[in-house]
């Protein structure tokens, strides 16, 4: 089975930003994610069952933000200024 990096983008991107000469981008960029911290979605969690609520309930994160916006955060974060590369693939 083969795992595409966009799947595990921010440990991914990270390593590049400490190790690699530039940052890789799989796809055009424009593919969104919206992450949250996980102690957020426990404390959710939890919250739900401790209460007599039984309609649906959204935990995630709704804002969204593409890769390019990810990556041009970790380049900065960072401290150097690498190049982003982007590699579209089918």
């Amino acid at each position: 089975m083969k795992v595409s990096p966009i799947s595990f983008f921010i440990p991914f991107i990270n390593e590049q930003a400490i190790i690699v000469l530039s940052l890789q981008i799989y796809g055009d960029g424009t593919q969104t994610r919206s992450f949250q911290y996980v102690t957020d979605l426990v404390n959710g969690m939890i919250s739900l069952m401790n209460n007599n609520y039984s309609l649906p309930v959204n935990l995630g994160n709704p804002e969204e933000h593409t890769i390019s916006e990810f990556a041009q955060i970790i380049r900065e974060l960072s401290g150097e200024l690498k190049e982003i590369v982007v590699e579209v693939y089918n």
